[in-house]
C-alpha cells in the first residue's frame, strides 16, 4: 500500500508538470529561495519522520479536539530537528478523524514551539494536510498552483510520506504556515495585522465600524497591540 501510494503521487506530480508545463518558464518550477529544494519540492515525494513517547502520542489522539502540543524529534527529508510541537489541527477534517477510529489527523509542526528561534531554513510551522474528503489528492494543491499562476502571494506546497514512529501513516501534503515571517517575507510592509478566518461570520462582508463585530475573523499577529480597527 504505502509503495501504491507513493507511486500514485509521483504519478500525479508528472500529470501535474504536463498539466502547469506552459505556465512557468522553460516548464520548469519557479524557485523562489534554495530552501525550496529542500523542504518544499514538487519533483518527488519527501519522507517524514516523527519521533514521539507512545503514551503522549496516544493522550494527544485522546484528545485532539483540543488541539495541545506534544513534544517530538523530526526528520524532515533527511534533515533531523529536536524538540519541535506537534498537534492535531483542522476543523472538519478534525472533527471527522475524532469520530472514526482513525487516527489519520492533519497535523501541525512548529519547531519554534519549544526552543524558541528554532527554524527549519528559516521555517518554524509547516502544515500537514490528510486530503480530507479528497480522494484525488489534488484538490489543494491544484488550488496553490492556480493562485501562485494568478500573481497571488501564496504558500509553498509539497507532498509527504509521513511516519510516525515507524508506522506509516499515509500521503500528506506538505504546507507552508501563513503567519507572521510568511507575511514579512512577502509584502513591503511586512508587519501588518493578519487575520485568519474560524467558524461561522468568517467573510468581508461589511457590518459597521466595531472590530467586534467580526468575530470570524481572528487576530494571529500584533494580538497585544492591534486595535483591529484595520480589518473594518
Amino acid at each position: 500500500m504505502k509503495k501504491l501510494l507513493k507511486v500514485s503521487a509521483l504519478m500525479l506530480l508528472g500529470l501535474l508538470t504536463v498539466v502547469f508545463f506552459g505556465a512557468f518558464e522553460g516548464g520548469s518550477q519557479t524557485v523562489r529561495n534554495p530552501t525550496d529544494a529542500v523542504l518544499f519540492p514538487h519533483d518527488r515525494v519527501i519522507d517524514v519522520y516523527i519521533e514521539v513517547d507512545e503514551a503522549e502520542l496516544q493522550k494527544m489522539f485522546d484528545q485532539a479536539r483540543m488541539e495541545e502540543y506534544i513534544v517530538c524529534n523530526v526528520v524532515y527529508n533527511g534533515y533531523r530537528i529536536k524538540n519541535v510541537g506537534i498537534r492535531p489541527k483542522g476543523n472538519s477534517s478534525l472533527m471527522q478523524a475524532a469520530n472514526s477510529t482513525s487516527n489519520r489527523y492533519s497535523f501541525k509542526l512548529d519547531f519554534n514551539h519549544y526552543v524558541k528561534g528554532q527554524n527549519l531554513f528559516g521555517i518554524t510551522k509547516i502544515n500537514l494536510n490528510n486530503g480530507f474528503s479528497d480522494p484525488s489528492f489534488m484538490r489543494e494543491y491544484l488550488t496553490y498552483e492556480i493562485s501562485e499562476m494568478l500573481g497571488l502571494e501564496t504558500p509553498r506546497t509539497t507532498y509527504i510520506a509521513l511516519h510516525i514512529n515507524n508506522q506509516y501513516f499515509g500521503l500528506y501534503l506538505g504546507v507552508e504556515n501563513i503567519d507572521e515571517n510568511f507575511v514579512r517575507d512577502h509584502f513591503a510592509y511586512g508587519y501588518g495585522d493578519l487575520y485568519k478566518p474560524e467558524g461561522t461570520g468568517a467573510n468581508l462582508v461589511y457590518i459597521d465600524d466595531d472590530p467586534q463585530s467580526y468575530p470570524g475573523l481572528a487576530l494571529q499577529t500584533n494580538e497585544e497591540t492591534s486595535d483591529r480597527i484595520s480589518i473594518v
